[in-house]
């Protein structure tokens, strides 16, 4: 396999970023999930957040370089007996995975700026509080990052089981594209 994509297969970059960016952005869900309801006296009240916090950031430069990855390679071909409708809702659905992790990136940014601190990220790297844009702004955006984030969760379902109804109930070679093995 190669490193770049061909038009019979997603080449080994595209296919890391994916499952690494998959499995990434669920487990970032499932601890925020779980963030919400630690008490002050819990050993992750502080830590918890920061390690969300890193790893999102991370996330989004990631998802941002797997958008530039994904502009400058070739997109293997579609299943030929995938229909119009699918494949303009496929690329809608690859967009919105854009978009959605840049809203929750922003979101995220400004709720945890929202007292004036830095964002502290891996390796001592900050980033500044430099956006502080209305009032009750960890409140708002705090509502905005979590109704994202479930339509993104709600969004990687549908993207799962359309991988699965390709593959079981198609017969095509769409999932495996997408997979280190190959037939």
């Amino acid at each position: 396999m190669m490193l770049k994509n061909t038009s019979d297969c997603y080449g080994w970059v595209a296919i890391i970023l994916h499952w690494f960016l998959a499995v990434t952005l669920i487990g970032l869900f499932i601890v925020g999930w779980w963030m919400v309801d630690l008490d002050y006296y819990s050993s992750w009240y502080h830590s918890g957040p920061w390690w969300h916090k890193s790893i999102g950031l991370s996330a989004v430069a990631l998802m941002m370089g797997r958008w530039y990855w994904r502009l400058i390679n070739v997109l293997p071909e579609a299943a030929p007996q995938l229909t119009g409708l699918e494949h303009q809702l496929a690329v809608i659905a690859q967009w919105l995975f854009y978009v959605l992790v840049l809203v929750l990136g922003v979101s995220g940014y400004l709720i945890a700026t929202a007292d004036g601190r830095p964002v502290e990220w891996f390796l001592g790297l900050t980033l500044p509080a430099k956006f502080i844009v209305i009032d009750h702004q960890e409140d708002v955006f705090g509502e905005v990052h979590r109704y994202v984030a479930w339509g993104f969760m709600i969004l990687i379902a549908i993207h799962a089981g359309a991988a699965l109804k390709h593959h079981f109930y198609n017969h095509d070679n769409t999932l495996l594209k997408m997979l280190p093995i190959k037939k």
